[in-house]
């Protein structure tokens, strides 16, 4: 008898927890989906609506000029690495923002680490110590 009493109330409990956990699942869904915290500007102030819907849309991809090319190709051979005045000056002269050379240069420096195949220093090294295990394909695809 006492056995069937505590069955009863554990089965009354967990009848309890889900419905509360059915509650607060509904209770939660009738709010709307979760959304983006809203950005802040610089003074702190969080930006309006309209801002908001534009300022959280991606921003076409800039698409460069056969001589905006051949430039920054060119100044990539001669030095893969530039300083921050170079950068200000090539922008200048090619028409861009100093940020959109700084990433044509992380993007050209990426891709051609990429199809080189080559590990760098620190894979090497990591290689030699046994903590780097990701296997080096060829440019044939063949490991």
């Amino acid at each position: 008898m006492i056995w069937l009493r505590l069955c009863a109330d554990a089965v009354g409990r967990t009848f309890l927890l889900l419905c509360m956990y059915i509650f607060i699942l509904i209770c939660s869904s009738l709010s709307g989906p979760r959304q983006r915290r809203p950005k802040r500007n610089d003074d702190g102030a969080t930006a309006s609506k309209s801002k908001l819907s534009t300022s959280l849309k991606k921003r076409p991809r800039t698409a460069f000029s056969q001589e905006q090319l051949s430039q920054l190709e060119s100044e990539f051979r001669r030095n893969r690495y530039l300083t921050e005045t170079r950068r200000s000056r090539m922008a200048q002269d090619l028409g861009l923002k100093p940020n959109q050379v700084k990433i044509w240069f992380q993007n050209k420096r990426a891709k051609l680490k990429k199809t080189s195949g080559e590990a760098g220093e620190l894979a090497k090294q990591l290689m030699a110590q046994g903590l780097y295990r990701h296997s080096e394909k060829s440019r044939d695809g063949l490991s």
